[in-house]
């Protein structure tokens, strides 16, 4: 079905579409890759009794940056933005 509908996009069209496909891509590769980097940090805390405001503080930290990165890929791999 989604091969039909490629053969009838315009280039334009089909530019939008693999550049929305990249950006979508990453959007989750980066949320699955601080998600993996949070989850050490809170799996110390919890099974490890280890509690220290700068483990708390780390955690929230890398937690917040997908939401600053997402933004900035949007820029970057959709033109109609740039």
């Amino acid at each position: 079905m989604l091969s039909e509908k490629r053969r009838k996009m315009s280039a334009k069209t089909l530019g939008m579409h693999k550049s929305l496909t990249k950006m979508l891509t990453l959007d989750v590769a980066v949320s699955v890759f601080f998600g993996l980097l949070v989850l050490p940090l809170v799996c110390l805390q919890i099974f490890g009794h280890l509690h220290s405001p700068d483990i708390e503080g780390l955690a929230y930290d890398v937690a917040v940056l997908p939401a600053i990165i997402h933004p900035a890929l949007t820029l970057y791999f959709v033109p109609s933005y740039r």
